[in-house]
């Protein structure tokens, strides 16, 4: 089979299910698995799919809709690793910060346990755990109702807590950004938790890697402008990577 008919192929089965799997994708095909994953490397650099662990999906599914946070942590992982790498150099012995729940952030979590004395605010129970491995931190959960999907805490009650709390840096995760539209997430309840927790922070710093920029999700959280900080991977398009400069300065790619 060709070069371009067996991409082809790839990209219509992908778009068909949603996702395949590497080893679904060889049944199919008749091909080989490193051969399969030159082809989904190759498609995902143009932008036709997204490479996961394992296998590839619809590029515009995961533009446009929420994924299982699994399935998430799964996407872009050694981008979401260099730029938690990153992250951690701005954090010194006895700061106090805000960890917002999502894959970047749980990468930057687990990147703690070289310090001692932190105090770590959160309402992501997985990010709260894998930072309490290290018992000389002080982690401390923000509650509220708890949506198991997500195993993160919203609502009333972790919004009041964050408002009596002043930190400080904030580490951000979002779900989409826009030079014109802003940053955005699709779930409504993590809105005002994530703007709390800007408000609250001397420093805000924004951690997302680079397929989440230009795409759309539900409901606007702030401008690009807001974070005195943001950190993506180097995977960044240069055309895009000079309209954000443009709006904010303080862009770094890793």
């Amino acid at each position: 089979m060709l070069l371009a008919e067996r991409q082809e192929r790839i990209i219509r089965l992908v778009k068909a299910n949603g996702f395949m799997s590497v080893l679904d994708l060889c049944e199919q095909l008749g091909a080989s698995s490193a051969t399969i994953r030159r082809d989904i490397n190759m498609l995902s650099d143009n932008g036709l799919l997204l490479k996961t662990h394992g296998g590839a999906m619809d590029a515009m599914r995961g533009a446009l809709m929420d994924l299982p946070v699994n399935l998430r942590r799964s996407m872009n992982t050694e981008e979401k690793i260099r730029i938690a790498a990153e992250a951690v150099l701005r954090i010194k012995e006895g700061d106090s910060i805000f960890l917002d729940s999502g894959t970047t952030t749980f990468e930057i979590a687990r990147k703690l346990q070289t310090f001692s004395r932190l105090t770590v605010l959160t309402h992501d129970l997985s990010v709260a755990l894998d930072i309490s491995r290290n018992t000389s931190n002080n982690v401390i959960v923000m509650g509220g109702g708890l949506k198991a999907d997500t195993i993160t805490c919203s609502g009333i009650f972790t919004e009041r807590m964050i408002s009596d709390i002043h930190v400080n840096k904030a580490f951000i995760a979002v779900d989409a950004v826009s030079v014109v539209h802003g940053c955005m997430c699709f779930a409504v309840d993590e809105v005002a938790i994530k703007r709390q927790m800007m408000n609250n922070a001397m420093e805000r710093i924004l951690v997302c890697d680079h397929t989440k920029f230009e795409n759309m999700a539900f409901v606007n959280i702030c401008q690009v402008k807001d974070f005195n900080q943001i950190i993506t991977d180097s995977g960044l398009d240069e055309k895009l990577r000079r309209e954000i400069l443009e709006v904010n300065p303080n862009l770094l790619c890793v």
